[in-house]
């Protein structure tokens, strides 16, 4: 009688002698750090990386004048949000390049005239490494970061997905 291994793909990041992930065995923790760093990334969430502290929100009455400042300070982008924290929309330098291109006075335009109304989004317990993916097939550089409720939770931006190693 032959016996058949059921051998398990290990999935424990902190498994030092490594782990297994769809066949592949991955490195094991030669640093001694008790954590496998290959699988620590490949399962990164969003919210490791994301930033919540004084994100880019504007209200949707606000002006393209308060969006220049956030784009130009908060790496690119300006959340549109409600009073409640649900996103509305984004503002992007793209928006603002072709706002430019088509009026004369753009800075007293609303942001709720100008934004991206479904714009694409992450979730904070979405792996890194599906985002990067998104963001890099959309040409995304920051992507909004929302609950189950739609509601802001914070900006993950495509260079802290890419530093983190979650591509």
């Amino acid at each position: 009688m032959s016996s058949v291994s059921s051998a398990r793909p290990r999935l424990d990041p902190h498994d030092p002698a490594g782990a297994e992930v769809g066949g592949t065995l991955l490195a094991p923790d030669v640093w001694g750090t008790g954590v496998n760093t290959e699988v620590k990334r490949l399962l990164l969430a969003v919210r490791e990386v994301m930033v919540t502290d004084d994100l880019p929100i504007l209200a949707p009455g606000a002006t393209m004048r308060e969006a220049v400042v956030q784009l130009a300070e908060r790496r690119g982008i300006a959340i549109v949000a409600n009073a409640a924290g649900v996103l509305q929309g984004v503002i992007t330098t793209g928006d603002l390049t072709r706002l430019m291109e088509r009026e004369a006075d753009f800075l007293k335009a609303r942001v709720d005239a100008v934004m991206t109304t479904a714009p694409k989004v992450a979730g904070p317990d979405e792996l890194g490494s599906a985002v990067v993916y998104r963001m890099e097939q959309g040409g995304i550089m920051s992507m909004p970061v929302v609950d189950a409720a739609s509601r802001v939770v914070g900006v993950v931006h495509l260079h802290d997905l890419m530093r983190a190693g979650a591509a």
